[in-house]
């Protein structure tokens, strides 16, 4: 995967199971992701 990016072993760019997500949790994640980056673009 170094060499060959995501692409060397997911056709569509997509890796693991999202199965077992929710949109619940998927929020929760967006949320937390877009706090940490504007704590860092605000350093």
């Amino acid at each position: 995967m170094i060499t060959g990016g995501v692409k060397a072993v997911s056709a569509n760019g997509v890796l693991g199971d999202p199965a077992g997500a929710s949109a619940k949790e998927g929020e929760r994640l967006l949320t937390r992701m877009t706090k940490d980056v504007v704590i860092a673009v605000r350093r």
